[in-house]
């Protein structure tokens, strides 16, 4: 935070007790800004806020550790997914990633694996005064009550831009009755996921992000898929 900001919140009341508000406290404040953009027209960069909220947690437990408080600080499920989305990297293989950690935020590593090409369908919306990216795909083989009753999920904004480039991919690669997800296609016989294989490359992506737990079950996607959907 620039130090006119930083003062001038201490001298309204804010922050006269802390050099590091909480990270619940920070992620409020850019919703906030967020807001106030959309409703003066002006741009906002989602792209940023994303990379940028690992770097807030980062900075609160250094700031715990520093003042000896070893408790771990508890990140939200929407953080987590941020955390894992900031480590994708920019090539195939990290824009699949991308893909495949949003996807899991509403779909069991079961329909993933069973998701073809044609059944999601790309396009946008016109959300709170600005038009959005959108995907939309229907549910095939639904878990619970929720996607009994709404088998049709919609993920809009950055959520759906990154299942677009990653769409853009495989719209070169697809022959026919193809798979949505395949792994790096070796000669002419491209590989399709599998429910294994999806569970190794998020507890892969979640140790690189430094966001390993004790507890095996936290590791796996169906955590990841609590967070359900969230607002663009």
């Amino acid at each position: 935070m620039a130090s006119e900001i930083s003062q001038g919140l201490v001298e309204n009341g804010y922050n006269s007790r802390t050099d590091c508000p909480a990270p619940r406290t920070t992620v409020w404040r850019l919703l906030v800004l967020q807001k106030a953009h959309r409703s003066l027209e002006l741009p906002f960069d989602y792209g940023l806020v994303v990379n940028r909220k690992p770097e807030i947690y980062s900075a609160w437990e250094a700031e715990r550790a520093a003042l000896g408080q070893s408790a771990p600080t508890i990140m939200s499920a929407s953080n987590v997914l941020d955390a894992l989305l900031s480590v994708c990297d920019g090539d195939r293989d990290g824009i699949m990633d991308a893909a495949l950690i949003v996807l899991l935020s509403r779909l069991t590593p079961r329909q993933i694996s069973a998701l073809l090409f044609h059944e999601l369908t790309p396009g946008t919306i016109f959300w709170e005064g600005e038009h959005l990216d959108a995907v939309e795909l229907k549910v095939h083989i639904p878990v619970g009550d929720f996607q009994a009753f709404q088998p049709r999920i919609r993920f809009v904004g950055t959520d759906a831009v990154m299942i677009k480039a990653w769409g853009a991919i495989r719209e070169d690669e697809v022959q026919g009755n193809d798979w949505f997800f395949v792994r790096k296609p070796r000669g002419n016989s491209p590989s399709s996921l599998n429910e294994k294989w999806i569970t190794r490359r998020v507890r892969m992506l979640m140790d690189r992000a430094g966001l390993s737990r004790p507890s095996g079950h936290a590791r796996d996607p169906p955590w990841i898929r609590a967070l359900g959907g969230r607002v663009p």
